[in-house]
């Protein structure tokens, strides 16, 4: 009984190190209250098939310009919601901090149908927990009026 008295005290003054041992890298930012841009938001749909990429990612805008040469630029900012001390500690047993995710623009005409480009490729980027991040794309030609973004986790 005395061995178990032990065992469970040495357990809650060890626990408590452990945790504070696992610093969580994270990514603070600061930034201007008194907006003067006035982006042009998409209303966008989120169709997400990845329950972990649903979860670690959030898309907090889209914005959208036509540049000066007639085509179409696109902006989409989101932020790794991957903090706190069990997704770092889960990061750490996976090894998958930062996280990496792979995302492609494709561009659609004004009928709703794909324009084929070189630059329609998986592209990838590597994100800390909170940081925010912003992926931009310029339509290849004048025809393309919309788009798709698609993300997925690095190498799935």
């Amino acid at each position: 009984m005395r061995r178990l008295i032990m065992v469970l005290m040495a357990a809650v003054l060890v626990v408590p190190l452990v945790m504070a041992g696992c610093v969580q890298n994270t990514v603070n930012t600061a930034e201007n209250d008194q907006k003067s841009m006035v982006p042009e938001a998409v209303r966008s749909k989120y169709v997400s098939t990845d329950g972990f990429l649903q979860q670690r990612l959030r898309i907090m805008s889209i914005d959208k310009e036509t540049l000066p040469s007639g085509l179409l630029q696109v902006q989409v900012t989101f932020r790794s919601e991957r903090v706190g001390v069990c997704s770092e500690f889960w990061s750490w047993f996976t090894g998958d901090n930062p996280y990496k995710i792979e995302y492609k623009f494709d561009w659609l005409d004004d009928k709703g149908m794909q324009v084929f480009t070189a630059a329609g490729t998986w592209k990838e980027l590597e994100l800390m927990p909170g940081e925010t991040m912003r992926v931009q794309s310029v339509a290849p030609n004048a025809r393309c009026k919309d788009f798709m973004l698609s993300m997925k986790e690095y190498g799935e």
